[in-house]
């Protein structure tokens, strides 16, 4: 058995080595265009899979917000929602680098879709604090988990070998946080999940749903949604 075959085999043995696989720690100090703030593991998560490990494929200009307040510019950033971890392309070496999450506040993905600004957040009934997509940000706050999940296995040839592929796809969980501060999980999207994060305006969210022909069927009807009732409650101080 080569060494290739090798490590394919044991890549793909199981999720949770593929996860820490070809990890060692560093620390950028060599190059003076970046802060050597930006420190994590090398990383390897060049495995063969169906379906994308990132929110976005292409690398991404970024700004990375640091919780003691400072920032730094990078040329290349992605976000796996596979691992759910930050990843910088060395601008010198091309590595791979999974930023330690921990030391960041926020930072942003400047896609030319759209720009993908990641906050702290606290889940309820969490230990610790995660990363996720902010959405929409006035009186009411939507944010989005940007899970990818393994669904399924298939074998396939690679280079070669056989070998199982993990079937990925994304799985993004929804959070809906009030005026007042309270948390609501969205965990299938329609109507009556994004009503019951408004207790006592049901009945107005609802007709104004209807007015818009709204079903909440996919994120951009439930961004919309909130926008919608974001005003509606500011309208009427509630």
């Amino acid at each position: 058995m080569t060494r290739l075959t090798f490590t394919i085999l044991i890549a793909f043995a199981s999720l949770a080595p593929l996860k820490d696989a070809f990890s060692q720690t560093i620390r950028d100090s060599n190059n003076n265009a970046f802060s050597p703030r930006l420190s994590g593991e090398v990383v390897n998560y060049n495995v063969p899979t169906k379906g994308s490990q990132y929110l976005f494929q292409d690398w991404l200009p970024a700004r990375v917000l640091f919780q003691s307040g400072e920032s730094v510019e990078v040329a290349s950033l992605r976000y796996n929602g596979y691992h759910n971890t930050v990843v910088w392309r060395h601008p010198k070496t091309h590595r791979h680098i999974r930023l330690d999450d921990l030391l960041i506040k926020e930072f942003s993905l400047n896609h030319p879709a759209r720009t993908a600004r990641f906050v702290r957040f606290q889940a309820p009934g969490a230990t610790e604090t995660i990363l996720a997509e902010c959405l929409f940000d006035e009186n009411i706050r939507l944010l989005a988990l940007r899970n990818i999940e393994q669904t399924d296995q298939v074998v396939e040839s690679y280079v070669g070998t056989m070998v199982s592929v993990p079937v990925l796809e994304p799985r993004p969980e929804y959070y809906v946080v009030s005026a007042a501060g309270e948390v609501t999980r969205i965990s299938r999207l329609n109507r009556r999940n994004l009503e019951r994060a408004f207790p006592g305006n049901e009945r107005d969210i609802r007709r104004l749903l209807r007015q818009h022909n709204l079903r909440i069927r996919n994120e951009a009807e439930l961004l919309e949604a909130v926008t919608l009732i974001d005003d509606m409650l500011g309208q009427e101080g509630r």
